[in-house]
């Protein structure tokens, strides 16, 4: 059985990315749905005197669907995750086989990973290394479970060591992050976290949601 080659490889990640931007809007019109009735995920469905929501079906339907099309959401970012490592791997050793003909493919593949949040460059053992002994840029001081931030798995307690292009290196810092957040609203962004002393990366989304602001979580200095 044949590897799959670059081009082959692009056009899953595509397909990939296009079915995650599916999930993502039919999640905001079914957020949307709790929202014009008032209610999220957890809220009762009775009154105080015990009588049913007048919407208490389609309220319940709505939350079905948005715990089914959260995991399938999970599931894509793993996928997707997969895909870009193998067609970054892909693209260095096609490069290196026959650097003119790999050039506007590798261009192309280059683009896919920026859109998808993903940094063109594959992580290696110093690199571990500084990313563990780097100093944090925010700690995650909580995160709303009908959210963003929770569907991309950033949980209570993560310390945020790099989100998208911002460190605790970079000039703007933490006060850069609302700008950059908005900026890339409805575009994936990469996050390097530390989690039980163990290095994770998660690829969250800013989004309109049925929740204040567009992460759904509350961020705050490392130290705070």
């Amino acid at each position: 059985m044949t590897s799959p080659t670059q081009s082959e490889l692009m056009d899953q990640t595509k397909k990939l990315m296009a079915q995650k931007t599916d999930i993502e809007n039919q999640l905001a019109e079914l957020e949307q749905v709790l929202k014009q009735h008032g209610v999220g995920m957890q809220d009762a469905l009775v009154d105080a005197d015990g009588f049913p929501h007048p919407a208490a079906y389609d309220i319940r339907h709505a939350r079905v669907q948005i715990i089914r099309l959260r995991n399938d959401h999970k599931d894509l970012l793993k996928a997707i995750e997969r895909s870009l490592h193998a067609l970054h791997s892909v693209a260095k050793s096609e490069q290196r086989s026959d650097p003119e003909s790999s050039a506007a493919s590798t261009s192309s593949s280059n683009a896919i990973r920026a859109d998808a949040g993903d940094r063109d460059d594959t992580p290696k053992p110093q690199d571990q290394a500084q990313a563990q002994a780097q100093a944090p840029l925010a700690r995650v001081n909580a995160v709303d479970p009908d959210g963003p931030a929770a569907q991309a798995g950033l949980r209570r307690g993560d310390l945020v060591i790099r989100f998208g292009s911002l460190d605790s290196k970079s000039g703007a810092g933490l006060g850069g992050l609302p700008q950059f957040v908005a900026a890339n609203e409805n575009s994936a962004i990469e996050l390097l976290i530390r989690r039980d002393s163990a290095l994770e990366t998660l690829y969250l989304t800013p989004r309109r949601w049925s929740g204040r602001g567009l992460l759904g979580c509350h961020i705050v200095p490392p130290t705070q």
